[in-house]
């Protein structure tokens, strides 16, 4: 069974996850408002699908990466 992470409440427009994500999670990233800004900063190994919707930016951080995902669908910005 795979988990999916979904963010769609900003709270202040700029959100951090500074730990790992791993498994075979899916990340989807919709900003209700547009500027929204989910910043990652940990050593990610997730192996599910990355989205981004329109509106939305998803920001890697140092040397983060999400190379091991499976998928990457960008209608929004990815901020590498």
């Amino acid at each position: 069974m795979k988990l999916s992470i979904i963010f769609n409440k900003i709270l202040n427009q700029n959100n951090l996850i500074n730990g790992a994500i791993i498994g075979s999670t899916n990340l989807v990233y919709s900003s209700p408002t547009p500027g929204g800004i989910l910043s990652l900063a940990g050593n990610n190994i997730y192996t599910g699908s990355t989205t981004v919707n329109t509106g939305a930016t998803l920001a890697l951080l140092g040397s983060t990466s999400i190379s091991n995902s499976s998928l990457i669908i960008v209608n929004g910005t990815l901020d590498i």
